[in-house]
C-alpha cells in the first residue's frame, strides 16, 4: 500500500520542526508513504525546515496561496499518490506505530473508508500553574486542547469523534468530488471551526463510515498562550459558529435570523456569570464558556441571515 502524509503549515516552525523529527521514527515496514508539506504562509515561512528534511523524509513542499487550512488540504490532495490520504495537523508528535497502526486497520475493515486515531494532549510544563483557573477534566476543555481518547475499542464510530489531527480516508472516497469546505475551518483569526466534521457528516451521509483505530496514536501539542478562560472563551464561540453552520434551517421563532430563546439564554448566563465572578471561580469558569458559546450562536445564525439576504437579492 502506498499513504500519502497531508498537512497543512501555517507560522507554527517550531511546532512543525518537532513533528517532522517524529517523523523520522516512524515505522512504515510494508508500505510506502510520501510526505505532502503545504505552507498556507504568503511570506513561505516553512520552506526553509521543510527542505532541510528532503534527504531524510519523502517529503513534497508546496505553497498555498488562497488563505486557509481547507483549500491548502484540498491542494496536497491534488499531488497524493496513495491509496490511503492520512490528515494531520502541523503542532502533533507522532507515534512511531502511527501509520502502521492506521495501514493495519484498512486490512481488517476492507469496506471501510474512514478511520480516525487517537489523540493525547501534550501540556506545557507548568501548565497546571499558568492554567490555575482551568478544569481540565471538563469535557470540553479536553476536547479544546485537542483529546480524542474515546472510552470504546476499535470499531464504528460516529463522525463527531474522528478529528482531523488524527485521520486517515482511502483514496476512493474522494471519487465523488468530496473535497473540504473551504469556507470552514481555519483561516486568520476569526473563523468557523467543524471543518473536517462538516467533511465527514457529508460522506457519512453518502453512505461511508468510519472505524475507530485507538493503536493509532498522535501527541497534540498544548501552547502556553492557550492556557487561559480567554483563549477557551474564543475556542468556544467558534465551535458554536460552526455547530450552527451545519444544522439543518431552525424551526423556531427568530429576530433578525436568531431563535429567540437564545437572546433570552445569553442574558441568563450574563447574570450568572456576573454572579459567579465574586463567589465561585470553577462555575464561573463554566458560564463564560457556555455564555460563548451562546454568543457564537447568535453571531452565525446573524451571518447566515446576511448571507441569505445578498443572495436572494443577487
Amino acid at each position: 500500500m502506498m499513504v500519502s502524509l497531508i498537512f497543512a503549515t501555517y507560522k507554527r516552525n517550531n511546532l512543525l520542526e518537532m513533528m517532522l523529527r517524529s517523523f523520522l521514527k516512524l515505522n512504515t515496514q510494508g508500505f510506502s508513504f510520501q510526505i505532502i508539506a503545504v505552507d498556507n504562509c504568503p511570506q513561505k515561512s516553512a520552506k526553509l525546515i521543510i527542505e532541510s528534511f528532503f534527504d531524510s523524509l519523502p517529503i513534497i513542499y508546496l505553497h498555498a496561496i488562497e488563505p486557509g487550512k481547507n483549500a491548502a488540504i484540498n491542494l496536497g490532495m491534488e499531488y497524493a499518490q496513495g491509496d490511503l490520504l492520512v490528515f494531520t495537523d502541523d503542532d502533533i508528535e507522532a507515534d512511531c506505530n502511527w501509520l502502521s497502526s492506521l495501514v493495519d486497520a484498512t486490512n481488517r475493515y476492507p469496506d471501510s473508508s474512514i478511520f480516525g486515531g487517537r489523540i493525547l494532549p501534550k501540556y506545557p510544563s507548568n501548565f497546571e500553574r499558568v492554567g490555575k483557573n482551568i478544569d481540565f477534566s471538563n469535557d470540553f476543555v479536553r476536547m479544546a486542547y485537542g483529546e480524542a481518547d474515546w472510552p470504546q475499542p476499535e470499531g464504528p464510530i460516529v463522525a463527531e469523534r474522528i478529528w482531523g489531527a488524527n485521520m486517515a480516508i482511502r483514496r476512493r472516497l474522494f471519487s465523488q468530488e468530496l473535497r473540504f469546505n473551504p469556507h470552514i475551518g481555519p483561516q486568520g483569526s476569526n473563523y468557523v471551526m467543524g471543518s473536517e466534521t462538516e467533511f465527514l457528516l457529508r460522506a457519512y451521509a453518502k453512505g461511508y463510515h468510519g472505524i475507530y483505530v485507538p493503536g493509532a496514536l498522535v501527541h497534540h501539542h498544548v501552547r502556553e498562550e492557550q492556557l487561559s478562560l480567554a483563549w477557551l472563551a474564543d475556542r468556544a464561540y467558534r465551535l458554536a459558529r460552526g455547530r450552527v453552520q451545519m444544522k439543518p434551517a431552525t424551526q423556531a421563532k427568530c429576530v433578525g435570523g436568531v431563535p429567540r430563546y437564545l437572546f433570552k439564554n445569553y442574558l441568563i448566563r450574563k447574570l450568572q456569570t456576573a454572579i459567579n465572578f465574586l463567589y465561585n471561580k470553577q462555575r464561573k469558569f463554566l458560564h463564560v464558556i457556555e455564555l460563548n458559546k451562546i454568543r457564537g450562536e447568535i453571531t452565525q445564525y446573524r451571518l447566515m441571515k446576511k448571507q441569505m439576504h445578498k443572495r436572494q437579492n443577487v
